[in-house]
């Protein structure tokens, strides 16, 4: 047996590596006291106790800034929503019209994460729609036994996929039979609003027509009230009252100002024929309300 200094033990040809305390008793000496080492324990500082060697991180650990989108792609053929409500949540809830929130540059991020870290790729499209449909479709008010995901998006409502549901019981509510429905019912909705703006075009045109009537007629009663007392103070007596005689039939072409203007004079030989002034203030105003009239009725 030969011991060395190292604490190294030989028998023939084997070695065997003994510790400093066990070399020393070998020799037939004492081990010796250690002082105890104050320095600080190496794994405080990320060494390995076994190899004294610095701890590094998994370089292969993928990045992951999306954790709810990252858990989700990994069921995406067996529950969609679930990735819908992770990508409502992550990448912020869609914004009004000409409202910039950001969310579309998340959601970009979020599609560049998963494709690097699960080799699946989303079109920008897919995710805008799954955000839409979970956002527009809460958890509680969704038809999920009556409907698929794709459904519910062609619905567009909670409130317009329980109405095709009760409309349609014991039918399975496809994305076609949806679009279908959805345009019968619109073009149902187009027929009943022309209805109501016919009806109401109607009604203005009556409403005008009986205005231009009364006015028509508060002019001719002023015109024969006028020619009555005319006649009156001439002859001195009511007896000789004129018999009233309609003005007379407008144009039914529309009138220009020169149109007007004929009409005008045309009513004031007529009054004068009746031994009427015209140029008295009820005719006048008169004849002025019944042109106006005429004029309105022949430019509809």
């Amino acid at each position: 047996m030969v011991l060395g200094k190292s604490g190294i033990q030989k028998h023939g040809e084997k070695v065997i590596l003994l510790p400093t305390g066990a070399s020393q008793e070998a020799a037939g000496k004492s081990p010796s006291i250690q002082p105890e080492d104050d320095r600080e324990d190496p794994g405080a500082h990320g060494l390995d106790a076994e190899t004294n060697a610095t701890a590094m991180p998994d370089a292969t650990a993928p990045v992951v800034e999306f954790p709810l989108c990252h858990a989700a792609v990994k069921n995406i053929e067996r529950d969609e929503w679930v990735l819908a409500d992770a990508i409502l949540a992550e990448c912020s809830e869609p914004g009004l019209n000409g409202v910039r929130t950001g969310s579309y540059s998340k959601m970009e991020k979020m599609r560049a994460e998963i494709i690097r870290n699960h080799g699946v790729e989303l079109s920008f499209e897919r995710v805008r729609k799954l955000r839409k449909v979970a956002s527009a479709f809460p958890a509680g008010r969704r038809r999920p036994g009556e409907a698929s995901l794709e459904a519910h998006l062609e619905a567009g409502s909670p409130e317009e996929l329980d109405e095709l549901i009760l409309k349609t019981p014991n039918i399975v509510l496809t994305v076609s039979f949806i679009r279908e429905a959805k345009s019968l019912e619109q073009k149902a909705q187009r027929q009943r609003e022309d209805e109501e703006r016919r009806i109401q075009t109607q009604e203005k045109r009556d409403a005008l027509q009986d205005y231009d009537d009364q006015q028509r007629r508060v002019a001719t009663g002023a015109v024969d009230e006028h020619l009555e007392q005319s006649s009156t103070d001439t002859d001195g007596s009511a007896a000789a009252k004129p018999t009233p005689v309609s003005p007379p039939a407008p144009n039914n072409e529309e009138p220009s100002r020169g149109g007007v203007k004929a009409l005008t004079e045309e009513l004031r030989d007529w009054v004068k024929s009746h031994n009427g002034d015209p140029e008295a203030d009820t005719v006048r105003r008169a004849i002025q309300t019944l042109v106006a009239a005429v004029a309105s009725t022949v430019a509809k």
